[in-house]
């Protein structure tokens, strides 16, 4: 930037304003703060659009017809029982690609479970199989999703995310890969 004259003459900085966080740096912040290992539910929080009333938002859906953790209260469960299951999760972009549609930018992740150390059930969500079913025993799982980000056009906040894989590929990773014991 160059400086602009004062009435003296003398030249004073330009000070750049305050650009307010895109899309894509909001979405970026939501890998970052899911996979530094810090478990950290209220900076997840944060990225979402508030809790109004008359509003469905925020949510986050897990695979279609899976369950859809609603609202911030939602989104807490959602995240505290991942990383109760999944101490070690690492969710990743696994390239640049990053088709946008408006406010809606999809991406092709990756999802890396680490090692499986509690059972998955989230308090006050709905009955998720067949994860729930899978009684941990260190397996873990490295899944491909594809992440559908929605977000408020006038905040760059999420209102909604969808989380879409494979959910019998996750299973069968947490089994031993052939042998679910609940069908035994």
């Amino acid at each position: 930037m160059s400086p602009k004259r004062n009435r003296r003459g003398r030249s004073k900085p330009l000070v750049p304003l305050p650009v307010a966080p895109s899309n894509s740096g909001t979405m970026d912040k939501f890998f970052q703060i899911v996979s530094d290992g810090t478990h950290n539910v209220a900076g997840i929080q944060n990225l979402f659009v508030l809790d109004s009333k008359g509003s469905p938002y925020p949510n986050v859906g897990l695979t279609t017809g899976g369950p859809q953790f609603q609202f911030q209260k939602g989104i807490a469960i959602l995240f505290t029982a991942l990383f109760a299951s999944f101490p070690d999760l690492v969710f990743s972009r696994a390239n640049a690609l990053q088709p946008t549609d408006g406010n809606t930018i999809a991406v092709e992740a990756i999802l890396d479970t680490g090692p499986h150390a509690a059972k998955w059930a989230p308090k006050g969500a709905p009955i998720s199989p067949p994860i729930q079913l899978i009684d941990p025993k260190g397996g873990g799982s490295n899944l491909p999703v594809c992440a559908v980000f929605t977000f408020d056009g006038g905040s760059n906040s999420i209102k909604n995310l969808g989380l879409y894989f494979d959910r019998w590929k996750l299973a069968m990773d947490l089994w031993d890969r052939s042998n679910p014991s609940h069908l035994a």
